[in-house]
């Protein structure tokens, strides 16, 4: 096992900027490569974001759900407490999603994916990290694949308990639970950093069970010896 979640404040980020929501540590860094961020986060980040990489057809970069699961309209507040409404959109809200009926004895999973026109170099250095902010009340095992240059992919492994091949351990207490990877783990688990091109670039699996429901927020690169 590598490690477990820290949360930041309790179950959102730490109340930094106003008593609306909360700006974690994390997000007073500079060159961010940004996948699912809710909208006032990213508005926070603005000048500091160096890649888009949330969907937007405009750019080729789409959001698949393959088999087994759908989107539903997020419960409570995002992992930086702001609140959500209306209908789910994964490009301006954070990501909610449950198991299908298919995935019963089956399977279930989607990803991101940019295509052949609006690729992008995924410049990150071995000491960026890798953030993400995960919730659950359901016990299953969750996959996330991290896929860099040429489908080269590190699968990170979010447990209930500790276990034989489980990399990190989420509680299942319907809290946000934030995780900071080093890229360098990733590239130790076969992750390579580099052009993006026709490919997934991150992808989910919540496995072969109806009903189980996770919330994705805040999934990111940074560096971390950058500030505003």
């Amino acid at each position: 096992m590598i490690g477990t979640g820290n949360s930041i404040g309790i179950g959102s980020g730490n109340g930094l900027l106003s008593n609306t929501w909360g700006a974690g540590e994390e997000l007073f860094h500079n060159d961010y490569y940004v996948i699912v961020l809710e909208q006032i986060g990213g508005d926070f980040l603005r000048n500091q974001i160096t890649r888009e990489m949330w969907p937007d057809g405009d750019e080729g970069r789409s959001l698949y759900l393959w088999q087994g699961l759908n989107i539903k309209k997020p419960s409570g507040n995002s992992y930086y407490n702001t609140k959500g409404g209306g209908d789910p959109e994964p490009d301006t809200l954070w990501l909610s999603l449950e198991t299908s009926a298919q995935a019963q004895g089956s399977w279930s999973g989607g990803g991101y994916f940019v295509d052949n026109v609006g690729y992008f170099q995924l410049d990150v250095q071995s000491d960026y990290i890798f953030h993400i902010a995960l919730k659950s009340s359901d016990e299953f095992d969750v996959t996330i694949n991290v896929v860099g240059q040429s489908t080269s992919i590190a699968s990170l492994v979010f447990g209930s308990s500790a276990g034989a091949g489980i990399d990190y351990v989420l509680p299942r207490d319907g809290k946000w639970h934030a995780f900071e990877i080093p890229v360098s783990d990733l590239e130790a688990k076969g992750f390579t950093p580099g052009w993006i091109y026709d490919q997934n670039y991150l992808e989910f699996l919540l496995g072969g069970v109806s009903g189980k429901s996770l919330e994705m927020d805040a999934v990111f690169f940074y560096n971390p010896n950058a500030s505003r």
